[in-house]
């Protein structure tokens, strides 16, 4: 799909932990393929999906890299970067946030944060829509300027 179709953005929602995650997460270290340059600009993207979901009345979830939590492999947002190898894409994980306010603990979101959790849904992606949108006219502006 990525071949077929300018894709630049890919997002694993998980629960719950309340963080925005950039790659690499298979590595605690710095992948051959993510650059500082890269890794500081996902970072400020993961910067304001948080600051996003604050405006909107919703909590501050703590943005960092994805093997801080622990290294995984398999996620969508690696693969998509590793298999993108460019600046042009964006990958993140999100676990979304608790329950605060009952005694439900563990994976299962509670019925009551279902609404609350769709609001930081939406604000996290309208920054990554933006964000997207920048990049394309970035690469149609590099298109022009190869022809």
């Amino acid at each position: 799909l990525v071949e077929l179709h300018y894709l630049g953005a890919a997002v694993d929602f998980h629960s719950y932990g309340q963080l925005i995650m950039r790659q690499p997460g298979w590595t605690p270290g710095v992948a051959p393929v993510v650059s500082d340059a890269v890794q500081q600009a996902q970072q400020a993207i993961g910067e304001r999906m948080r600051d996003a979901v604050v405006y909107n009345g919703g909590p501050s979830y703590t943005v960092e890299s994805a093997a801080k939590l622990y290294p995984v492999g398999g996620s969508a947002d690696d693969w998509f970067y590793t298999k993108a190898e460019s600046e042009q894409h964006i990958g993140m994980a999100v676990e979304l946030r608790p329950c605060y306010d009952c005694n439900s603990v563990g994976f299962a979101p509670a019925a009551s944060t279902i609404e609350p959790t769709s609001k930081d849904v939406l604000a996290m992606t309208a920054v990554l829509i933006d964000e997207v949108s920048k990049m394309q006219v970035t690469s149609s502006r590099r298109r022009r300027m190869m022809e």
